[in-house]
């Protein structure tokens, strides 16, 4: 678009072939945009619902830890910690 705008700013806008050339390399350069970032998105997301659900299976493992970290300390004789009341 820089060369187009430049092409007109030199020849005016008389003549549409002075600004074929800077259209032209104006969509060339955003094809070659959309071939990298179609993909690139497609594998972002890909991407991104694997580290969900790796996340969602590291929160069932900690919850299962806490439990049996509970487990242990009900069979150790420990009581159950109570809430204390506000006054």
């Amino acid at each position: 678009m820089i060369q187009a705008f430049d092409a007109i700013s030199a020849e005016g806008v008389g003549d549409p072939r002075v600004l074929s050339g800077g259209i032209g390399t104006a969509l060339i350069t955003t094809a070659a945009g959309l071939i990298v970032a179609i993909p690139s998105l497609f594998a972002y997301r890909y991407l991104r619902g694997v580290v969900d659900l790796l996340v969602v299976d590291m929160e069932k493992e900690a919850i299962k830890l806490v439990r049996a970290f509970d487990q242990m300390s009900l069979r150790a004789g420990a009581r159950p910690r109570r809430r204390e009341a506000a006054s």
